[in-house]
């Protein structure tokens, strides 16, 4: 698989196209930037980044299990999707199992796959939507994960 090459920054694009303007959708960014209440909480804990985070999050963790009133080991959090993609793969993909994923779709699936050793059967989308009975078709006795 070819490596992942990111889009261009704001400003490569504004040079090339001599555009005053870019809204830059290509990369899966945020638009609107962070919500004012977590740049507020951010500017509080400005004295605390001098140490490691939680890397389990006990604390949102807990808050989320408290809302949803589930148990707060039942909840796994992640530096992205792309990062929760991976811990999937990587608790329930071998050598050779599959991974049902539509096609096209967000990269990270195939690409999680490929480096834990499974294969990606592609399903192609139908009018650019979810093909719901191919994807059913398509799972067998090695499917571990439909995406």
């Amino acid at each position: 698989m070819p490596e992942y090459i990111p889009g261009k920054t704001i400003e490569e694009i504004k040079e090339r196209y001599n555009l005053d303007k870019v809204y830059k959708l290509a990369s899966n960014e945020n638009l609107y930037g962070p919500h004012p209440g977590v740049l507020e909480e951010i500017c509080k804990n400005l004295g605390d980044i001098k140490y490691y985070p939680d890397s389990e999050c006990r604390e949102i963790r807990q808050k989320l299990a408290e809302k949803y009133n589930v148990d707060r080991d039942t909840i796994i959090m992640g530096n992205g999707t792309d990062q929760i993609i991976e811990m999937i793969c990587d608790s329930f993909i071998g050598p050779g199992e599959g991974v049902v994923i539509a096609d096209p779709t967000f990269l990270i699936y195939e690409k999680s796959v490929v480096k834990y050793g499974g294969a990606a059967v592609k399903v192609p989308l139908k009018d650019f939507r979810q093909d719901v009975e191919m994807l059913i078709e398509s799972i067998n006795d090695k499917t571990k994960i439909l995406f």
